[in-house]
């Protein structure tokens, strides 16, 4: 119980903490094309994970884990899963997120110095594309 009273104490902290995060990721890649990062209103929500949308994820996540940086898929769409009658024609949207998102290194315990890390290798894989 005082391990949640801690972390319920630290809650004003970590969230500023995810929005900065958040505002450092859309300024670095908001003008570059082989990566979209998925629009939240940060006046009314937490970004506690920093989700994004390449055409290219393959390519992409193969060179940010080649620079060290691991990153997470989204988990499958639910019409997706083996124990649901499957029709690929009805969820075309999700289909897309399935297929081309991810999510950067983020969350409420992510440094700083580590995102900017992530947006320089961004950058460096901005220049090769």
């Amino acid at each position: 119980m005082a391990i949640g009273k801690i972390q319920v104490s630290k809650r004003k902290e970590k969230i500023s903490h995810c929005k900065k995060i958040y505002s450092l990721y859309e300024e670095a890649i908001k003008d570059f094309d082989f990566i979209k990062i998925i629009d939240v209103n940060i006046k009314y929500e937490v970004p506690i994970y920093i989700e994004v949308i390449s055409k290219k994820r393959k390519r992409l996540v193969k060179f940010l884990s080649e620079k060290g940086i691991n990153i997470n898929l989204l988990p499958p769409s639910l019409h997706l899963s083996k124990h649901i009658k499957q029709d690929k024609n009805v969820f075309p949207n999700s289909l897309y997120y399935n297929k081309h998102s991810f999510i950067l290194p983020s969350g409420p315990n992510q440094s700083i110095s580590n995102v900017n890390y992530v947006i320089g290798i961004l950058k460096e894989y901005n220049e090769k594309v």
